[in-house]
């Protein structure tokens, strides 16, 4: 990452390979404050959490709430395309 450049970036965390909602939201907390003030985006619902995340009522919501609670520098959410479908499927 740019050590002195942040204007005009948005800084994603695409993490994934958690063991639990507390571990993600944990490290996505760390990449937040490590670029605090500047805007910082994530991304989730990799297949590597499903275990977990399937298991939440509202799985973009409750993780969206999550990481918004813990980093107020979020300028983005964004659950991943390879379980979208899963998630939001298509109206038939």
């Amino acid at each position: 990452m740019p050590p002195t450049v942040r204007d005009g970036i948005l800084f994603i965390d695409d993490s994934q390979g958690a063991d639990s909602l507390e571990e993600l939201i944990g490290e996505f907390q760390a990449w937040a404050e490590s670029f605090a003030p500047w805007p910082v985006g994530f991304q989730y619902g990799y297949t590597s959490d499903q275990p977990w995340w399937k298991e939440l009522d509202d799985p973009p919501g409750d993780i969206g709430q999550a990481i918004l609670a813990v980093a107020p520098n979020t300028a983005g959410l964004y659950w991943v395309d390879f379980t979208v479908l899963e998630i939001f499927p298509p109206e038939r």
